[in-house]
């Protein structure tokens, strides 16, 4: 795998140079294969010889990719199909949302195609029986299908889903919770997808960035005063992550 130059710079400016090259060996080697258990219908993991993920209650490392399409388990939603790096997400909301009370209404915001938003729900089911309100928003009509499709596989009715842009929710604060897992440029899925790494430039990264602020600016005013705003990216870059949530700090507040 060859990387642009500008790539390895930021990549070093971002993470330093002694964890950039982690991170492009890491890149060089076969994606691992994961899957999330869905706790209301299912306890134990199918797949033999898996390994819990640490950061997940829920998450275990497969050793080889079976055909998922072939198992009924997995058409019946008793699993997901989720990196466990995607899984960290839920463990930062499970550790920084502790103080959420039963009736709780969260936000999955850039939610598709439902990853996040179902280890979300399992975690609040789990807190809160029904007492909580899950809506998973999809701004992309083109994905919004595949969210709905996997929400409604995973099956819990405290989960609703729709397609609007962030600046159509208001500026009522109605959400306690808030994960915004934003579009990016999307440098942790070079391994996965070879059409990611040829569309990477300085120009989309800047672009994301401003994208981010635009999304996170719109949909601010709707979280409640003392709520939380869990912001996250598949990406590397200082622009869309450290820069972005500095931003968040001084510009909106936080």
């Amino acid at each position: 795998m060859v990387f642009p130059k500008d790539f390895k710079q930021l990549l070093g400016q971002s993470v330093g140079p002694e964890q950039a090259y982690v991170v492009l060996d890491a890149l060089q080697e076969a994606p691992s294969v994961s899957i999330r258990l869905n706790p209301a219908k299912i306890k134990e993991c199918p797949f033999p010889d898996a390994q819990p993920v640490e950061w997940s209650p829920y998450g275990y490392l497969l050793k080889e990719r079976p055909i998922f399409t072939l198992d009924p388990l997995f058409h019946a939603g008793a699993y997901y199909v989720q990196d466990t790096s995607a899984m960290y997400v839920g463990h930062v909301f499970r550790e920084v949302t502790s103080a959420l009370q039963p009736g709780a209404t969260v936000l999955d915001l850039c939610a598709a195609p439902g990853g996040k938003t179902t280890d979300l729900a399992a975690s609040l089911r789990e807190r809160f029986g029904d007492r909580f309100t899950l809506l998973a928003n999809e701004v992309m009509r083109s994905r919004y299908g595949v969210l709905r499709s996997n929400v409604q596989t995973w099956g819990d009715p405290r989960v609703g889903t729709v397609s609007r842009d962030p600046s159509a929710f208001g500026s009522a604060p109605i959400f306690d919770a808030i994960l915004a897992d934003v579009p990016c440029s999307g440098e942790g899925m070079f391994r996965k997808d070879a059409q990611a790494l040829a569309e990477w430039s300085l120009e989309t990264v800047e672009f994301c960035a401003a994208r981010s602020h635009r999304i996170l600016r719109d949909i601010w005013p709707t979280l409640k005063p003392g709520g939380i705003l869990v912001y996250s990216t598949c990406t590397f870059n200082h622009l869309e992550n450290g820069d972005t949530a500095q931003w968040v700090a001084d510009e909106l507040g936080a």
